[in-house]
């Protein structure tokens, strides 16, 4: 049969050319954002909008070094990039030859390329979906400045946007060769591939669409090779590092500061904040610009109320993406970055919601009457989302300044440091891509795997005091991370400072770094506690807040308050004769641990207390923040002490009460001294309970040689 005035020729023919100004308004877009990162760039150098971007370049330059998930020379292995495939891309370009700040610029390109991709992919996937709204969401989605910023950050999200978009669009078309391969792929850019693997592998056997048997088993062949593909990063990991979680997640999250009822209340809070914000754009910050406020949201849910779930091809591609965004959406509550960085982890899904806004202006196009009318709903919509491009364009700009400005400030210090300095970081860390030859340390263990604590960033500090050889010589701070006495006491000289812009908080600070403030901590050192461990052997110690003695000895504590979690407490006080800095833990209710011991010899303990604490309390309804606490001298505990032996006081208990009298807040720190009796101690351990409120920032357990020496 003939094609009467050769229409079916001419559709490919305009789809090319849709194809074509889609690239080019594409290429356009990127050019532009390319220009605002020269322009705000140091002399003319691009700047990367984000600090997290300098992180991939440098995990990019340690893979063309030969030391590939190596932050630093000298460091452990880390998994802090949380991809895979793009710091190594990043690598391939360093050892092309793109170095320095050329490496920002071939980033940009490889940025680029991937935004161009995900453009394509989601033309073809609005396309798949629903032809008559494909122009309008083709618009919505390439100018969409929450989308274009995504992509064009350099960082893993741009390429991930590719995979993950193509990938839909793949299962939306049945390219289930192409699926597989880009399933396969997409775990190693960012772990939410697993997420869109599982997604759609579940959509495959949900009562959605007219798909066969076949069809379904393609589709769930597909998930099962992505979620095994999801497997072997989890596995490399831990081959890696020895643990299959990535380092960047380690430690983060509302459930690690908050107990079960605290995180379950926020996380819930969080993921009503992302559909009222993200989806109907009502609210105060940046995901207003997401979509027409309102309008929006409601054509989105009008373009899913009107698919026909049970006959369009394309249902299971499309509840494969709804679900993505269900099992995202809490996770990112969850994570405690809800917002943060433009909210470039929704980057991914949020343009599949402005696709289903052009097919609901789309339907009520057709309820007007005419498909024209759709023109007349659709000019609001696009001059919104140009709107939202300016805006996020700003936005790019800022960022832009403030990473050139830091990065010139990095590159101050590096040439003030020798080679092969050590430089400690708290936050920023990515700045070290201008301190080549230096090694980076990183108090929030990211970066660092060793001062990785899990809990929170002072509790570092207790293995830079175990674990000298760690330790470095210089901060490089941001000016109000220096401000806390506590962290004001570890700083030394400064070796170059900038001025905060106009009163700003955002200079960066070089300073000596001073350690006298733990030295010598790690042992007694009131009068009291000396002559009274005078002549006997150390035989275990327990460091409340250095997390390797809180493994080695099951140490936990039993809090009264119901509901309530309570943060390290850091103390800068004075001990015998030196003022020091300690991190402990607030005893509200008991404390737990095993500690070794001799058969048939006494134990004596000492513990370092004291009678003020500021720990960082969540107390339901009152959220997190920092609360003091005055104990009342004289403190009373008692002591539990059961023995883990085989011999006549097995199975029972010593309790004892114990009375301190502390010495007044202002003079710090106490160390107070009791006794375990020698009946009690019949195996190599001993579990004891410390019951009663206080404060414990350490205990040592000594014992004599033999029963005659402590006799005598």
């Amino acid at each position: 049969m003939s094609d009467p005035g050769g229409l079916e020729s001419a559709k490919p023919a305009s789809e090319r050319r849709s194809r074509l100004v889609l690239i080019l308004a594409g290429l356009m877009i990127s050019a532009a954002f390319v220009g605002i990162a020269r322009f705000h760039g140091e002399g003319g150098r691009p700047a990367p909008p984000l600090h997290d971007a300098l992180l991939f370049h440098q995990y990019g330059r340690a893979w063309a070094e030969g030391r590939p998930y190596r932050f630093s020379p000298g460091a452990e292995r880390t998994t802090g990039s949380t991809s895979h495939l793009y710091p190594a891309l990043l690598g391939l370009l360093h050892a092309a030859g793109a170095r320095g700040d050329a490496l920002t610029t071939a980033a940009f390109l490889l940025n680029i390329v991937g935004f161009l991709i995900f453009l394509v992919a989601m033309r073809a996937l609005a396309q798949a979906l629903h032809p008559p709204a494909a122009n309008l969401a083709t618009g919505l989605v390439v100018l969409s400045g929450h989308a274009a910023i995504g992509a064009l950050s350099l960082t893993d999200m741009g390429l991930f946007m590719a995979v993950s978009a193509a990938a839909l669009a793949a299962a939306a078309t049945a390219r289930w060769g192409w699926l597989t391969g880009l399933l396969v792929l997409a775990p190693w850019v960012r772990p939410e591939g697993g997420l869109l693997a599982l997604a759609l592998a579940a959509a495959a056997i949900a009562p959605v669409g007219p798909q066969g048997r076949i069809e379904r088993v393609k589709l769930v062949a597909a998930g099962l090779a992505g979620l095994l593909s999801l497997a072997g990063t989890l596995a490399l990991n831990y081959a890696l590092t020895g643990s299959p979680i990535y380092h960047s997640m380690m430690g983060k999250g509302l459930h690690v500061s908050y107990p079960l009822a605290g995180w379950l209340r926020l996380t819930a809070e969080g993921v009503v904040d992302l559909i009222r914000e993200g989806v109907f754009g009502i609210g105060t910050n940046v995901r207003r610009f997401f979509v027409l406020p309102v309008l929006g949201g409601t054509l989105a849910i009008v373009g899913l109320a009107s698919r026909r779930w049970s006959t369009a091809p394309t249902a299971p591609a499309e509840l494969g993406g709804l679900i993505s965004a269900l099992l995202v959406a809490p996770m990112i509550a969850l994570s405690g970055w809800s917002g943060a960085q433009h909210d470039r982890y929704l980057a991914w899904l949020l343009p599949l919601g402005l696709v289903y806004v052009a097919i609901g202006a789309a339907w009520v196009a057709e309820r007007l009457g005419s498909p024209k009318r759709l023109a007349l709903v659709s000019a609001p919509l696009l001059a919104f989302q140009g709107l939202t491009l300016l805006f996020f364009a700003a936005l790019y700009a800022d960022g832009c300044a403030w990473v050139a400005a830091n990065a010139g400030f990095a590159r101050l210090a590096d040439r003030l440091l020798p080679d092969g300095s050590r430089v400690g970081f708290v936050g920023g860390a990515g700045l070290s891509y201008y301190l080549p030859g230096k090694t980076i340390v990183g108090l929030n263990g990211i970066v660092s795997p060793p001062l990785s604590t899990g809990d929170c960033v002072p509790c570092a500090l207790e293995t830079l005091k175990h674990r000298p050889a760690r330790r470095f010589e210089a901060w490089m701070l941001l000016a109000p991370q220096i401000e806390g006495q506590w962290f004001s006491s570890l700083i030394g000289g400064p070796i170059a400072v900038e001025t905060p812009a106009l009163g700003a908080h955002n200079a960066f600070t070089l300073h000596q770094a001073r350690w006298d403030k733990i030295d010598g901590a790690e042992e007694p050192l009131s009068p009291n506690a000396l002559a009274a461990i005078g002549g006997l052997r150390l035989i275990d110690r327990l460091d409340v807040g250095h997390t390797e003695d809180e493994r080695r000895c099951a140490y936990r504590t039993v809090s009264r308050l119901a509901g309530a979690r309570l943060q390290p407490v850091v103390q800068l006080g004075r001990a015998g004769a030196r003022d020091i800095l300690e991190v402990g833990r607030l005893v509200l209710g008991e404390e737990r641990f095993t500690v070794a011991a001799r058969p048939g010899l006494p134990l004596r303990v000492v513990l370092r207390t004291g009678l003020l604490a500021v720990p960082t309390v969540y107390i339901p309804g009152d959220g997190l923040s920092p609360q003091g606490v005055e104990f009342v001298s004289p403190i009373t505990v008692h002591v539990t002490a059961s023995s883990r032996g085989e011999g006549a006081s097995a199975g029972r208990a010593f309790v004892a009460p114990f009375r301190f009298e502390l010495p007044p807040a202002q003079e710090g720190f106490a160390e107070v001294v009791f006794d375990i009796p020698a009946e009690w101690i019949d195996g190599e351990a001993v579990e004891l309970v410390v019951a009663g409120d206080h404060v414990a920032f350490a205990y040592w357990f000594y014992q004599a040689d033999s029963a005659r020496e402590n006799g005598s």
